[in-house]
């Protein structure tokens, strides 16, 4: 089997997966498509778009930060139009050429001195994002302590969360660190691993990048904003669908889970999976059946798509458009 064939079939796989939880959770009266429409037809919309925007703008300058040597002019306008580029792919062609790969590739194209960094920072962008994630998570399971520890499964995930962002915050600290890097032990195991050029030059990207550290503060508080803005997003769809009961605080405690279950890539854009995890962690949260989770998400993967559709006519718009396989191929080599 080709390597384009098993990457369509991928595709397709995904594709039917999103579609097959999605059409299970209507069918089942887990996700009321009116009501996740409700937001389109309200006043709030206008908020919602401008929210949505801001997300994205505040996750493309993220990106920027970490793409961006000091000898490369990349202004913001220019990244958030690749950002809006790759939105547009994680729906469209979510196998094994997805938008953090094919605005990396355009970057590098557009930049060739920042080529290397364009696809290793990607990786950064998307670990880095994920940690901040985990953090807020703690943070808002922390506030509502009390609720979390009355309840076995919420007490179980924050302990796991907690190790979890403690273990990634010495990872980072020793990948930042020099006199670390000086031992060279991370060097030697990365040496024996398959693929070992690679996790090297993405470790020597990492290093250079924590060592300032200005940038990297820069990179959690755009991540902690970026990611505030989507829960107030859920929050404002949730209103409009007449879940007003439910309080933000709640959004911010929910959210960052199912966040991280949307981040797996096993469907276009964490369609379906996203449906799934909210709804779970909703209803274990509240303790009593409702598809509010369900409902929100969608809300927010409709918004994000009309931003994708932008994307598209930015992409249809460029010059240099290359074929996929290519672009695959491209990112692939060491």
């Amino acid at each position: 089997m080709t390597e384009r064939l098993k990457s369509i079939l991928g595709s397709l796989f995904k594709f039917l997966l999103a579609g097959g939880l999605i059409g299970w959770m209507v069918a089942t009266d887990r996700l009321d498509l009116h009501a996740a429409s409700a937001l389109f037809r309200s006043p709030l919309v206008i908020l919602g778009f401008i929210l949505i925007g801001l997300n994205l703008w505040l996750t493309s300058e993220r990106w920027r930060i970490l793409v961006t040597p000091q000898n490369v002019p990349a202004g913001p306008l220019e990244v958030f139009r690749l950002t809006l580029i790759g939105v547009f792919f994680n729906y469209a062609m979510p196998g094994g050429v997805g938008g953090d790969v094919v605005k990396a590739y355009y970057f590098g194209k557009d930049h060739p001195q920042a080529r290397a960094a364009a696809i290793t920072s990607v990786i950064l962008d998307r670990v880095l994002g994920l940690y901040a994630m985990i953090l807020m998570a703690v943070l808002a399971m922390t506030y509502d302590y009390r609720h979390v520890l009355d309840q076995p499964t919420l007490r179980t995930l924050y302990v796991l969360l907690f190790l979890l962002a403690g273990a990634v915050s010495l990872f980072f600290l020793s990948i930042f660190s020099r006199r670390f890097k000086k031992t060279g032990f991370l060097e030697g195991l990365l040496g024996k691993l398959p693929l070992s050029a690679k996790f090297l030059k993405l470790y020597e990207t990492a290093h250079r990048f924590g060592l300032q550290r200005k940038r990297v503060i820069w990179t959690l508080v755009l991540s902690f904003l970026s990611q505030s803005l989507a829960v107030v997003f859920l929050w404002i769809a949730a209103q409009a669908a007449g879940f007003g009961d439910v309080s933000l605080k709640t959004f911010f405690l929910v959210a960052p889970l199912g966040y991280m279950a949307t981040a797996i890539p096993i469907s276009p854009a964490g369609l379906g999976v996203g449906q799934a995890a909210f709804l779970v962690l909703f209803n274990l949260y509240l303790g009593y059946e409702s598809d509010i989770g369900a409902i929100v998400i969608t809300t927010q993967q409709v918004m994000t798509a009309i931003f994708g559709a932008i994307g598209a006519l930015l992409y249809i718009q460029r010059k240099d458009r290359t074929s996929l396989s290519t672009i695959e191929s491209t990112v692939e080599e060491p």
